[in-house]
């Protein structure tokens, strides 16, 4: 994806958040921003194709289409009430995987071809991780919700879920995301297989996605046969996706897919 258009996007994406009622700044509060941002992120994926590239040939821009299914989960949950504050995280959790997206190394060589094989694989693994960043931002309400509860801070506490329907949604978006990156790695290591490619024991990317598989793996059996639902599910909600955003910041400066930039 062209990084100029990448770049509005995440402009669009940031002006909500900036904006104040004073004013200067109520054009930013426009609703229009982050429809219109979708629309410059998906015309930079569409002329991506129309040029014979693949949009996903590095981390870099798995990242920046992470981060437009997060936008259209907010504007999903639009219409949804005492939602608002979802809709902010995913907007915030947005910008941030753009704002990686935009800075780091841009993938080199010429336009990609992959197998189509390889392309499911990387799809699948993609809409994991994009589960799996829903289960973070549905987590992370989760626990400020119950922190609130706990401190009896119940003002405005009606204008956010509550703590069963986080409950409710994270273990959904878990088990989706999970799914999803299970079937993504099958796919990977059969193609892998299948082609004779070498599976090398230090692939960055490898180790990383068997890293937050078992960690979810864990999270979820721990729900199912002990029943610990609700903090520690949120808890497993949060650690995964964060310890994944943070390998991955440092491994775009050294690493693409599998090693590749």
């Amino acid at each position: 994806m062209d990084r100029a258009l990448l770049i509005v996007a995440l402009l669009c994406y940031l002006a909500p958040a900036v904006a104040r009622d004073d004013g200067r700044l109520r054009v930013l509060a426009a609703r229009w921003w982050v429809p219109a941002g979708v629309l410059v992120h998906i015309n930079g994926l569409a002329m991506a194709l129309f040029l014979d590239d693949v949009p996903l040939r590095s981390m870099t821009e798995g990242l920046g289409l992470t981060a437009l299914v997060l936008v259209l989960a907010r504007l999903w949950f639009g219409g949804r009430p005492r939602m608002a504050a979802l809709r902010r995280i995913l907007l915030g959790l947005s910008v941030l995987l753009l704002s990686i997206a935009a800075v780091a190394p841009a993938p080199g060589g010429a336009p990609m071809q992959l197998s189509p094989f390889f392309l499911v694989h990387i799809g699948l693994v993609l809409t994991g991780f994009a589960g799996l960043a829903l289960t973070f931002s549905m987590s992370t309400l989760y626990l400020v919700v119950r922190r609130r509860l706990k401190a009896k801070r119940l003002a405005d506490i009606n204008r956010l879920p509550s703590l069963d329907a986080l409950d409710s949604l994270i273990l959904r978006t878990m088990l989706f995301g999970f799914v999803s990156l299970t079937a993504g790695m099958a796919v990977g290591f059969a193609w892998a297989a299948t082609h004779e490619v070498q599976m090398r024991g230090g692939d960055f990317t490898t180790v990383l996605t068997v890293a937050v598989w078992f960690w979810y793996a864990i999270g979820l059996s721990a729900r199912s046969l002990a029943g610990w639902r609700g903090r520690v599910s949120a808890i497993f909600g949060v650690g995964g996706f964060a310890a994944f955003m943070l390998i991955t910041t440092v491994g775009l400066l050294v690493a693409g897919w599998h090693g590749s930039a």
